[in-house]
């Protein structure tokens, strides 16, 4: 019984079609970890069943040509998402909004879709962690995203373990940041050079465990 395919394609010229009708129904697929991990051609389509999916990490970093719709991925079992998109330059979920997104269980979400320059989509009804959560990176330099959609995110139930970074260099970014309840750990630099960022969601923030900022 197939559990794993993790770094299958990695640092590969892998850009074939017919991956797109693998993986299609119910499966015991747990580790999706670097599939795509450095796959700087790959740009196809795909319908992945990925309910049982665990590892996510580093599933298309460095994928820099990848730019397809995953709205139907099916992430509510994740727990570990780092560097999932990150270095996605041309990712904008093929011109789609990436809309009801279930992190719930992520454990770690640093660099998620850091770097992802071209993402101008929505994001709404995403559900957050409800446990404790690495967050550093999450959303660094996606330049283009504004944030449009973030006020409909479900509220963070855990805690932030780190945000460091998070939205910076985001020169669009304006986005409702009320679904962060408490943080914990750094949040150094978390806004830095996003000159549109005005504050919106800021107010009710529990800082108390924060140790830099």
């Amino acid at each position: 019984q197939l559990t794993r395919v993790d770094n299958m394609f990695r640092s590969s010229n892998f850009n074939s079609s017919f991956i797109s009708n693998w993986f299609t129904q119910p499966n015991s697929i747990t580790n999706w970890a670097g599939m795509f991990y450095n796959c700087s051609f790959f740009n196809q389509p795909l319908n992945f069943n990925t309910s049982s999916g665990t590892s996510f990490s580093s599933m298309f970093f460095n994928a820099n040509s990848f730019n397809q719709d995953i709205s139907s991925f099916n992430l509510s079992s994740g727990t570990n998402f780092r560097d999932f998109l990150r270095n996605g330059y041309r990712f904008n979920n093929g011109g789609n909004n990436l809309d009801n997104v279930n992190l719930s269980s992520a454990t770690d979400l640093r660099s998620f879709m850091e770097r992802c320059y071209d993402f101008n989509g929505s994001t709404s009804n995403w559900t957050t962690p409800t446990g404790n959560c690495q967050g550093s990176k999450f959303m660094w330099v996606m330049s283009s995203y504004t944030g449009a959609g973030m006020n409909t995110w479900s509220n963070m139930v855990g805690t932030w373990l780190t945000l460091a970074y998070c939205f910076a260099s985001m020169a669009n970014f304006n986005g409702d940041v009320s679904w962060i309840n408490t943080i914990s750990g750094s949040m150094t630099n978390m806004f830095i050079s996003s000159s549109s960022f005005t504050g919106i969601g800021l107010d009710n923030w529990d800082l108390s465990g924060v140790n830099n900022m």
